[in-house]
Protein backbone atom coordinates (compact mmCIF):
# COMPACT_ATOMS: atom_id res chain seq x y z
CA UNK A 1 0.00 0.00 0.00
CA UNK A 2 1.12 3.60 -0.54
CA UNK A 3 2.39 5.38 2.56
CA UNK A 4 -0.23 8.14 2.17
CA UNK A 5 -3.57 8.59 0.44
CA UNK A 6 -5.91 11.48 -0.20
CA UNK A 7 -9.33 11.07 1.42
CA UNK A 8 -11.57 12.82 -1.11
CA UNK A 9 -14.67 12.57 1.09
CA UNK A 10 -18.07 12.93 -0.53
CA UNK A 11 -19.60 14.97 -3.34
CA UNK A 12 -19.73 18.63 -2.41
CA UNK A 13 -17.12 18.49 0.39
CA UNK A 14 -14.96 21.63 0.45
CA UNK A 15 -11.89 19.92 1.90
CA UNK A 16 -10.01 16.66 1.31
CA UNK A 17 -7.77 14.89 3.80
CA UNK A 18 -4.21 13.61 3.60
CA UNK A 19 -3.75 10.52 5.74
CA UNK A 20 -1.27 7.79 6.56
CA UNK A 21 -2.24 4.46 5.00
CA UNK A 22 -1.80 1.20 6.89
CA UNK A 23 -0.14 -1.82 5.29
CA UNK A 24 -2.41 -4.04 7.38
CA UNK A 25 -5.67 -2.48 6.19
CA UNK A 26 -6.14 -2.89 2.44
CA UNK A 27 -8.45 -0.19 1.09
CA UNK A 28 -9.76 0.38 -2.41
CA UNK A 29 -8.22 3.43 -4.03
CA UNK A 30 -8.02 5.18 -7.37
CA UNK A 31 -4.80 6.42 -8.89
CA UNK A 32 -4.21 9.08 -11.54
CA UNK A 33 -2.22 9.62 -14.69
CA UNK A 34 -1.74 13.31 -15.42
CA UNK A 35 0.81 15.82 -16.67
CA UNK A 36 2.39 18.29 -14.27
CA UNK A 37 3.47 20.63 -17.07
CA UNK A 38 6.79 22.22 -18.00
CA UNK A 39 8.24 25.62 -17.22
CA UNK A 40 5.65 28.21 -16.27
CA UNK A 41 2.87 25.67 -16.88
CA UNK A 42 4.18 23.65 -13.94
CA UNK A 43 3.81 26.56 -11.50
CA UNK A 44 0.33 25.51 -10.37
CA UNK A 45 1.37 22.04 -9.23
CA UNK A 46 4.70 23.24 -7.86
CA UNK A 47 2.84 25.63 -5.54
CA UNK A 48 0.33 22.94 -4.52
CA UNK A 49 2.66 19.98 -3.90
CA UNK A 50 3.29 18.54 -0.44
CA UNK A 51 6.52 19.65 1.25
CA UNK A 52 8.20 19.26 4.63
CA UNK A 53 6.86 22.69 5.53
CA UNK A 54 3.16 22.00 4.84
CA UNK A 55 2.72 18.26 5.46
CA UNK A 56 1.98 18.69 9.16
CA UNK A 57 -0.79 21.17 8.47
CA UNK A 58 -2.23 19.04 5.67
CA UNK A 59 -2.30 15.90 7.80
CA UNK A 60 -4.13 17.80 10.54
CA UNK A 61 -6.43 20.13 8.59
CA UNK A 62 -6.60 18.82 5.02
CA UNK A 63 -6.56 20.76 1.75
CA UNK A 64 -9.19 23.12 0.38
CA UNK A 65 -10.35 21.83 -2.98
CA UNK A 66 -10.89 25.23 -4.62
CA UNK A 67 -7.26 26.14 -3.92
CA UNK A 68 -5.92 23.23 -5.97
CA UNK A 69 -5.01 23.24 -9.69
CA UNK A 70 -7.97 22.62 -12.00
CA UNK A 71 -6.86 19.17 -13.16
CA UNK A 72 -6.50 18.06 -9.54
CA UNK A 73 -9.99 19.37 -8.77
CA UNK A 74 -11.32 17.38 -11.72
CA UNK A 75 -9.53 14.21 -10.60
CA UNK A 76 -11.09 14.59 -7.15
CA UNK A 77 -14.53 15.10 -8.71
CA UNK A 78 -14.24 11.98 -10.88
CA UNK A 79 -13.00 9.91 -7.93
CA UNK A 80 -16.07 10.94 -5.94
CA UNK A 81 -18.47 10.42 -8.83
CA UNK A 82 -17.36 6.83 -9.46
CA UNK A 83 -17.67 5.96 -5.78
CA UNK A 84 -14.09 5.86 -4.49
CA UNK A 85 -13.07 7.41 -1.18
CA UNK A 86 -9.29 7.37 -1.62
CA UNK A 87 -6.99 8.71 -4.33
CA UNK A 88 -3.22 8.56 -4.78
CA UNK A 89 -1.51 11.53 -6.45
CA UNK A 90 2.27 11.73 -6.45
CA UNK A 91 2.41 15.51 -5.97
CA UNK A 92 0.45 15.29 -2.72
CA UNK A 93 1.19 11.83 -1.30
CA UNK A 94 4.98 12.13 -1.60
CA UNK A 95 6.87 14.80 0.34
CA UNK A 96 8.52 16.34 -2.68
CA UNK A 97 11.47 18.03 -0.93
CA UNK A 98 12.27 15.10 1.40
CA UNK A 99 14.92 12.95 -0.37
CA UNK A 100 14.37 9.93 1.89
CA UNK A 101 10.58 9.94 1.50
CA UNK A 102 10.80 10.61 -2.22
CA UNK A 103 13.31 7.80 -2.80
CA UNK A 104 11.32 5.27 -0.77
CA UNK A 105 8.04 6.12 -2.51
CA UNK A 106 9.60 6.49 -5.95
CA UNK A 107 10.95 2.94 -5.79
CA UNK A 108 7.45 1.63 -5.06
CA UNK A 109 5.39 3.65 -7.55
CA UNK A 110 4.99 0.74 -9.96
CA UNK A 111 3.55 -1.35 -7.13
CA UNK A 112 1.11 1.44 -6.25
CA UNK A 113 -0.25 1.37 -9.79
CA UNK A 114 -0.53 -2.42 -9.72
CA UNK A 115 -2.42 -2.28 -6.40
CA UNK A 116 -4.83 0.49 -7.43
CA UNK A 117 -8.38 -0.45 -8.38
CA UNK A 118 -8.75 2.02 -11.24
CA UNK A 119 -6.67 4.52 -13.19
CA UNK A 120 -8.17 7.94 -13.94
CA UNK A 121 -6.35 9.49 -16.88
CA UNK A 122 -6.46 13.27 -17.38
CA UNK A 123 -5.48 12.57 -20.97
CA UNK A 124 -6.42 15.87 -22.61
CA UNK A 125 -4.77 18.22 -20.09
CA UNK A 126 -1.28 19.44 -21.00
CA UNK A 127 -0.68 20.80 -17.47
CA UNK A 128 -2.32 20.71 -14.05
CA UNK A 129 -3.90 24.12 -14.38
CA UNK A 130 -5.84 23.22 -17.52
CA UNK A 131 -8.43 20.73 -16.27
CA UNK A 132 -10.12 18.06 -18.36
CA UNK A 133 -13.86 18.09 -17.56
CA UNK A 134 -14.71 21.24 -19.49
CA UNK A 135 -16.63 21.14 -22.77
CA UNK A 136 -14.56 19.97 -25.71
CA UNK A 137 -13.58 22.46 -28.41
CA UNK A 138 -14.44 20.92 -31.78
CA UNK A 139 -11.85 22.91 -33.76
CA UNK A 140 -9.11 21.81 -31.39
CA UNK A 141 -10.09 18.15 -31.77
CA UNK A 142 -10.76 17.96 -35.48
CA UNK A 143 -9.68 21.24 -37.06
CA UNK A 144 -12.14 22.82 -39.48
CA UNK A 145 -15.16 20.67 -40.35
CA UNK A 146 -17.20 21.24 -43.51
CA UNK A 147 -20.73 19.85 -43.82
CA UNK A 148 -21.93 19.17 -47.35
CA UNK A 149 -25.63 18.23 -47.59
CA UNK A 150 -26.68 15.98 -50.45
CA UNK A 151 -29.78 14.44 -52.03
CA UNK A 152 -29.85 11.13 -53.87
CA UNK A 153 -32.86 10.02 -55.91
CA UNK A 154 -33.01 6.43 -57.08
CA UNK A 155 -35.90 4.31 -58.34
CA UNK A 156 -38.51 6.60 -56.88
CA UNK A 157 -36.77 6.95 -53.53
CA UNK A 158 -35.05 10.04 -52.17
CA UNK A 159 -32.23 9.94 -49.64
CA UNK A 160 -30.94 13.02 -47.88
CA UNK A 161 -27.79 13.22 -45.81
CA UNK A 162 -24.58 15.10 -45.18
CA UNK A 163 -20.95 14.48 -45.95
CA UNK A 164 -18.45 15.64 -43.31
CA UNK A 165 -14.99 16.78 -44.40
CA UNK A 166 -12.51 17.21 -41.56
CA UNK A 167 -9.17 18.99 -41.58
CA UNK A 168 -7.90 16.25 -39.24
CA UNK A 169 -8.57 12.53 -39.18
CA UNK A 170 -12.11 11.91 -37.95
CA UNK A 171 -11.22 8.33 -37.10
CA UNK A 172 -8.14 9.20 -35.10
CA UNK A 173 -7.87 7.93 -31.53
CA UNK A 174 -6.74 9.91 -28.47
CA UNK A 175 -3.22 8.44 -28.45
CA UNK A 176 -1.77 11.87 -29.23
CA UNK A 177 -3.27 13.49 -26.15
CA UNK A 178 -0.75 15.18 -23.79
CA UNK A 179 -0.80 12.38 -21.22
CA UNK A 180 0.39 9.93 -23.89
CA UNK A 181 3.38 12.12 -24.72
CA UNK A 182 5.22 11.58 -21.38
CA UNK A 183 7.49 8.66 -20.47
CA UNK A 184 6.12 7.97 -16.98
CA UNK A 185 2.52 7.80 -18.17
CA UNK A 186 3.47 4.93 -20.48
CA UNK A 187 4.18 2.73 -17.47
CA UNK A 188 1.11 3.97 -15.60
CA UNK A 189 -1.23 2.90 -18.39
CA UNK A 190 0.63 -0.37 -18.88
CA UNK A 191 0.15 -1.58 -15.30
CA UNK A 192 -3.62 -1.23 -14.90
CA UNK A 193 -6.35 -3.03 -16.81
CA UNK A 194 -9.17 -0.73 -15.59
CA UNK A 195 -8.74 2.76 -17.05
CA UNK A 196 -11.13 5.65 -17.55
CA UNK A 197 -9.52 8.17 -19.87
CA UNK A 198 -10.79 11.72 -20.48
CA UNK A 199 -9.38 12.50 -23.91
CA UNK A 200 -9.64 15.55 -26.12
CA UNK A 201 -12.15 13.73 -28.35
CA UNK A 202 -13.95 11.28 -26.09
CA UNK A 203 -14.13 9.44 -22.79
CA UNK A 204 -12.84 5.89 -23.02
CA UNK A 205 -13.34 3.04 -20.56
CA UNK A 206 -11.03 0.02 -20.78
CA UNK A 207 -11.00 -3.18 -18.75
CA UNK A 208 -10.02 -6.80 -19.34
CA UNK A 209 -13.42 -7.63 -20.79
CA UNK A 210 -14.44 -4.67 -22.89
CA UNK A 211 -13.99 -1.11 -24.12
CA UNK A 212 -16.68 1.56 -24.10
CA UNK A 213 -16.68 5.07 -25.54
CA UNK A 214 -18.62 8.24 -24.79
CA UNK A 215 -18.69 10.90 -27.56
CA UNK A 216 -17.33 10.19 -31.00
CA UNK A 217 -16.91 6.79 -32.62
CA UNK A 218 -15.73 3.46 -31.28
CA UNK A 219 -12.08 3.73 -32.21
CA UNK A 220 -10.71 0.30 -31.50
CA UNK A 221 -7.03 -0.44 -31.69
CA UNK A 222 -5.45 -0.24 -35.11
CA UNK A 223 -3.25 -3.03 -36.41
CA UNK A 224 0.31 -1.92 -35.72
CA UNK A 225 -0.80 0.70 -33.21
CA UNK A 226 0.47 0.93 -29.64
CA UNK A 227 -2.38 -1.07 -28.07
CA UNK A 228 -2.03 -3.79 -30.70
CA UNK A 229 1.72 -4.03 -30.15
CA UNK A 230 1.35 -4.11 -26.37
CA UNK A 231 -1.07 -7.02 -26.68
CA UNK A 232 1.19 -8.93 -29.08
CA UNK A 233 4.29 -8.39 -26.94
CA UNK A 234 2.92 -9.09 -23.47
CA UNK A 235 -0.21 -11.24 -23.75
CA UNK A 236 0.07 -14.84 -22.48
CA UNK A 237 0.47 -17.47 -25.17
CA UNK A 238 -2.57 -19.46 -26.24
CA UNK A 239 -0.44 -22.61 -26.42
CA UNK A 240 1.49 -24.65 -23.80
CA UNK A 241 4.79 -23.75 -25.46
CA UNK A 242 5.35 -20.83 -27.79
CA UNK A 243 6.49 -21.29 -31.35
CA UNK A 244 9.39 -19.39 -32.86
CA UNK A 245 6.86 -17.42 -34.91
CA UNK A 246 5.12 -16.21 -31.74
CA UNK A 247 8.40 -15.19 -30.14
CA UNK A 248 9.42 -13.36 -33.29
CA UNK A 249 6.08 -11.53 -33.24
CA UNK A 250 6.76 -10.45 -29.65
CA UNK A 251 10.19 -9.07 -30.54
CA UNK A 252 8.89 -7.21 -33.59
CA UNK A 253 6.13 -5.65 -31.49
CA UNK A 254 8.70 -4.79 -28.81
CA UNK A 255 10.72 -2.77 -31.31
CA UNK A 256 7.59 -0.87 -32.33
CA UNK A 257 6.85 -0.13 -28.66
CA UNK A 258 10.40 1.13 -28.09
CA UNK A 259 10.09 3.41 -31.11
CA UNK A 260 6.84 4.88 -29.78
CA UNK A 261 8.27 5.28 -26.27
CA UNK A 262 11.40 7.00 -27.59
CA UNK A 263 9.27 9.82 -29.00
CA UNK A 264 7.89 10.73 -25.57
CA UNK A 265 8.90 13.77 -23.57
CA UNK A 266 10.72 13.73 -20.25
CA UNK A 267 11.90 16.21 -17.64
CA UNK A 268 15.03 14.33 -16.58
CA UNK A 269 17.25 12.27 -18.88
CA UNK A 270 17.96 9.77 -16.09
CA UNK A 271 14.24 8.85 -15.92
CA UNK A 272 14.07 7.33 -19.41
CA UNK A 273 15.27 3.86 -18.37
CA UNK A 274 13.47 3.52 -14.98
CA UNK A 275 10.18 4.59 -16.58
CA UNK A 276 10.46 1.56 -18.88
CA UNK A 277 11.42 -1.08 -16.29
CA UNK A 278 7.97 -2.64 -16.06
CA UNK A 279 7.79 -3.19 -19.82
CA UNK A 280 11.15 -4.97 -19.65
CA UNK A 281 9.92 -7.09 -16.74
CA UNK A 282 6.82 -8.11 -18.69
CA UNK A 283 8.63 -9.24 -21.83
CA UNK A 284 11.54 -11.11 -20.22
CA UNK A 285 9.57 -14.12 -18.89
CA UNK A 286 7.57 -14.39 -22.12
CA UNK A 287 10.82 -14.80 -24.05
CA UNK A 288 12.71 -16.87 -21.46
CA UNK A 289 15.15 -14.00 -20.97
CA UNK A 290 16.31 -12.22 -17.82
CA UNK A 291 15.78 -8.51 -17.29
CA UNK A 292 19.51 -7.77 -17.03
CA UNK A 293 19.86 -8.79 -20.68
CA UNK A 294 18.05 -5.60 -21.67
CA UNK A 295 20.36 -2.60 -22.06
CA UNK A 296 18.76 0.75 -22.90
CA UNK A 297 15.63 -1.05 -24.17
CA UNK A 298 17.64 -3.37 -26.47
CA UNK A 299 18.00 -7.08 -25.72
CA UNK A 300 21.50 -8.57 -25.95
CA UNK A 301 20.14 -11.77 -27.50
CA UNK A 302 18.74 -9.75 -30.42
CA UNK A 303 21.22 -6.86 -30.38
CA UNK A 304 22.44 -7.28 -33.96
CA UNK A 305 18.96 -6.39 -35.22
CA UNK A 306 17.84 -3.95 -32.54
CA UNK A 307 20.95 -1.79 -33.04
CA UNK A 308 19.82 -1.08 -36.61
CA UNK A 309 18.06 2.20 -35.86
CA UNK A 310 18.22 5.77 -37.10
CA UNK A 311 16.75 9.13 -36.16
CA UNK A 312 13.64 10.18 -38.06
CA UNK A 313 14.91 13.75 -38.10
CA UNK A 314 18.73 13.90 -38.24
CA UNK A 315 20.40 16.61 -36.17
CA UNK A 316 21.25 19.74 -38.13
CA UNK A 317 24.48 21.63 -37.54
Amino acid sequence: MPKRLLDVGQLGDSFIGLLEASDDARVCFAIASYVWGNGLKADAIQRAKTTKENIGYRMASGLEVTGLPKSIQDLIEVTRQIGFRYLWLDAFCIVQDDPDDAKHQFNSIAEFYKQADILISAASASDCGEGFLQSRIVDRCYGSIFKLPYQWKFDGHEIQGSLLLSEMDLNGSTDNDPVHMRIWTFQEHLLLSRVISFGSRQIKWTCQQDKKFVDGGNYYEMIGGLEDNLRKAFAPSRYPSETLVEKECRVMSWMEIVEEYSKRDYSRLEDRVPAFYEAISLLAPRMGWIRDQCVYRMWKTDASRQLLWKKDKPLTI
